[in-house]
């Protein structure tokens, strides 16, 4: 985000914009990211307020140029936050991150909490002296909430277990203590299954 005020009005403040909005597009370029990575996401003018003496009055006014952008290659991310801070950006919010090819890898974690599942559905039924008998229910929380009670009785069991690929966390730091250090946790994938 990029946030300019001035005392004397809003063309004033946007004058104090435009060149730090292009100092930061100059940055973001020289760290390799192509200009159609780099989109605005919000434009906000307005006036600010302070609480003075028990009463609100107007402060300055303000033009805040929030900018979305999309950086493919994770290396690159924490030269692109520290470019965008050294060119002028005064806050750096709303970072995300995903997975281009995540249908591939939900597939994968998929199949594993499916073969965990009737594992675990095995080793109860074993200790239990009985032995699986057929499918009654098999998927994720959200596509068997429509068949909830389904298959109902004491022979049915109901094996919930969590299971997700290990990620390294992603620490960025240069030097910076004071900087925050994102930090990437996998999404475990859920299934349930329903046996006899």
């Amino acid at each position: 985000a990029i946030r300019s005020t001035a005392a004397d009005g809003l063309r004033a403040a946007a004058r104090e914009s435009g060149p730090l909005e292009q100092a930061i597009l100059r940055a973001l370029e020289k760290t390799g990211l192509p200009r159609t990575a780099i989109t605005t996401l919000r434009y906000d003018t307005g006036r600010e307020q302070r609480y003075e003496k028990k009463n609100w009055v107007p402060g300055d006014y303000y033009v805040e140029h929030v900018l979305a952008v999309e950086v493919e290659n994770f290396e690159q991310v924490g030269a692109t936050i520290a470019a965008a801070r050294e060119a002028g950006a005064t806050r750096i919010a709303g970072i995300r991150f995903w997975v281009a090819d995540e249908e591939v890898h939900r597939e994968r974690a998929t199949a594993q909490a499916v073969a965990q599942a009737f594992a675990r559905a095995r080793t109860l039924a074993t200790a239990a002296g009985a032995r699986l008998g057929r499918v009654v229910l098999l998927g994720t929380p959200e596509a068997l909430a429509a068949t909830r009670g389904v298959g109902g009785g004491s022979s049915v069991h109901d094996m919930r277990f969590a299971v997700a690929p290990a990620a390294a966390p992603y620490r960025h730091n240069d030097g910076d203590e004071a900087e925050a250090e994102p930090l990437i946790l996998p999404v475990p994938i859920t299934i349930s299954a329903v046996v006899h």
